[in-house]
């Protein structure tokens, strides 16, 4: 997976939801149904989206898809363990999407990466 650009995680990830989607959907109908060829949730995959394409910070995700962990009074450091479940989730994902290759990065990150590690060794 390595050379992909953000856009074709994002991709990547939307069609596995929509593979879930489906899978219920024949569910309903009687079909049996398949069982994913990730070790990845419906929920997991849903939250790295929320945070990777739609640009949702951990709190907004938690407060969405944790509401009965949120605690409304308590802020964000009262609610750690709902953020700690979304980026466990996201940490899950992109664990999933590194697999075998040198590791999940966005292309600006990964080229000023790499312009550090240059500069470094050229001022060996």
């Amino acid at each position: 997976m390595n050379g992909w650009t953000k856009e074709d995680y994002i991709r990547f990830v939307e069609w596995r939801v929509r593979a879930f989607e489906v899978s219920r959907a024949n569910e309903e109908k009687g079909i049996p149904p398949e069982s994913p060829d990730h070790p990845l949730s419906e929920l997991d995959l849903r939250i790295w989206l929320a945070q990777v394409r739609d640009g949702r910070s951990l709190s907004q995700i938690a407060r969405k898809e944790y509401p009965r962990a949120w605690k409304t009074n308590t802020g964000k450091r009262g609610n750690q363990r709902a953020i700690s479940r979304v980026r466990n989730s996201v940490t899950r994902v992109e664990k999933f999407l590194n697999r075998g290759g040198l590791g999940f990065c966005y292309p600006k990150k990964w080229q000023q990466e790499l312009e550090a590690s240059l500069k470094h060794l050229l001022l060996r």
